[in-house]
């Protein structure tokens, strides 16, 4: 069974901003990632995500971690296809 996954816009800063009404801080805790590098549209990261929970999950030694997964696009969406975009999706994870 594949579960519909929501995935929330986010940003790495460098400088301290302060939340508004559009946006808010989130820190994400330190810990132990599985990394996958996804190549393609990023509208289809979510079925990445899919495969990870549904499949990769079922046949590894690790399970999801209670904090949030988060992607880090490498690719600059304005100079770069969609097809060729790089992303790296990121699932905390908890040994068995």
């Amino acid at each position: 069974m594949i579960r519909q996954e929501a995935f929330l816009p986010a940003l790495s800063v460098r400088e301290r901003l302060e939340p508004d009404r559009f946006a808010e801080i989130v820190s994400l805790p330190e810990g132990l990632y599985a990394i996958f590098t996804h190549r393609g549209d990023p509208s289809r990261i979510a079925e990445l995500y899919a495969a990870v929970r549904n499949y990769w999950f079922m046949t590894g030694k690790y399970v999801p971690a209670a904090s949030p997964a988060y992607v880090v696009f490498l690719s600059n969406a304005m100079s770069t296809p969609p097809a060729e975009q790089l992303s790296e999706l990121y699932v905390p994870v908890v040994e068995k």
